[in-house]
């Protein structure tokens, strides 16, 4: 993922990767691969780089090295939120959220899963009305993937749980502002936690679910 998977807030002073309470929660081993400014072009145009560094300088790798490194049970994707702020439409995004599934499955093992995570709110869209639109149209397009891969892609709607923070709106602000960072767009520590809680629900419903089918 981008940013958001790397868990960047405080203008990249701080950084609190959702992993880290998959890790502690599932008991698992769990690795953010978070690339800071990357939009889902260039994920999947540098999908087969061993090593760049993002905007941030932090090192990190492309999809598919990472994929050869570990042979993982589940991929979880998050991307999009950087094509929006350049004005991509859905669709594009989408795309390429397709193609890199579609890597993904191929080069995982055939029981291999994946989990595209729909984009949350940004703070922006609540002034700028084709962000939200374009957001919409992307996470709509999103929910079309649960199934695909003959069963293999999951979709988590992560958006449902994030609007759009108007910081103007004493009441969001007071019920949601700890989760966010001050530009809105980033969440805090207390953020990132909390999409981990909520990933972490979403894994063992999905696997229990599976595990049941298989029996």
């Amino acid at each position: 993922g981008d940013s958001l998977t790397a868990g960047y807030s405080k203008m990249g002073s701080e950084f609190t990767a959702y992993a880290e309470v998959l890790r502690e929660t599932l008991k698992c081993e769990a690795d953010a691969i978070g690339l800071c400014g990357l939009t889902t072009l260039q994920m999947n145009d540098q999908k087969g780089w061993a090593s760049f560094d993002d905007v941030c300088a932090r090192e990190g790798m492309g999809l598919l090295p990472a994929l050869d490194q570990k042979d993982y049970d589940v991929l979880c994707l998050l991307g999009g939120t950087n094509d929006l702020g350049r004005g991509y439409k859905g669709e594009m995004i989408l795309s390429n959220l397709k193609d890199l599934v579609d890597a993904a499955l191929q080069k995982m093992s055939p029981k291999g899963q994946v989990v595209v995570m729909t984009v949350i709110g940004m703070g922006a869209e609540l002034s700028m009305k084709k962000f939200a639109k374009n957001r919409q149209d992307l996470n709509e397009g999103i929910k079309t993937l649960e199934g695909y891969g003959d069963g293999r892609v999951h979709v988590f709607d992560l958006a449902s749980h994030f609007p759009p923070l108007d910081w103007q709106n004493v009441e969001q602000r007071n019920a949601e502002g700890e989760k966010w960072d001050s530009d809105a767009l980033h969440l805090s520590k207390e953020g990132y936690l909390h999409v981990g809680r909520l990933v972490c629900d979403e894994l063992e419903k999905i696997f229990n679910v599976k595990q049941t089918e298989d029996e």
